[in-house]
């Protein structure tokens, strides 16, 4: 057998080879992402959906402490706005577009506010190492309060941060609600 045709063959088969490995590739590659942008069920605990548990680095003087019920979209939206917290607009002077609660909180609609509500709160503690979390909601009577855990650490961080927490709840729940607190556990 000639060598040049023992040469174009291996050439073949290399390049076949190298073809397969990069198509094999790009389809595992495809199955990440898809399985990365599929819906994740929502973490429930207790008797509410953790919507978003968000800490807000760098941003100690980028919004007021708030807690409130929001019963519609917009209702959420402007809180949020009035009290600092712009997640909608991407030239924002404090960046929250670009944070994880921005781009969990810009996915929900008015549908999603046909039968629930959100409670909202935001507050700035300093960073001890880890995210502060939603426990769950409690009304008695026409008082809700969120309760909210502490990351435990063994040292304090000097840094203040903003913490936003965002809790999806019944309408049923918070009708006639007309105090909101926060406490932490």
């Amino acid at each position: 057998m000639d060598n040049g045709i023992v040469y174009k063959h291996i050439r073949k088969i290399f390049c076949l080879s190298v073809a397969a490995c990069v198509g094999i590739f790009g389809l595992f590659v495809v199955a990440c992402n898809n399985e990365e942008q599929s819906e994740k069920p929502p973490l429930i605990v207790d008797n509410c959906e953790v919507v978003a548990e968000d800490t807000l680095y760098g941003a100690a003087d980028g919004g007021n402490d708030f807690i409130a019920v929001c019963n519609s979209f917009g209702e959420f939206k402007r809180e949020c706005l009035r009290n600092g917290y712009d997640f909608f607009d991407k030239n924002n002077e404090y960046n929250y577009y670009d944070t994880i609660a921005g781009e969990t909180l810009r996915g929900y609609t008015d549908v999603y506010f046909a039968d629930k509500a959100f409670v909202v709160c935001a507050f700035y503690r300093s960073s001890w190492g880890g995210q502060y979390r939603i426990q769950k909601v409690n009304v008695t009577e026409n008082k809700l309060t969120l309760y909210i855990r502490y990351p435990e650490s063994e040292t304090e961080d000097d840094v203040i941060n903003r913490m936003f927490l965002v809790a999806g709840v019944d309408k049923s729940l918070v009708y006639g609600v007309t105090e909101v607190i926060k406490e932490f556990i």
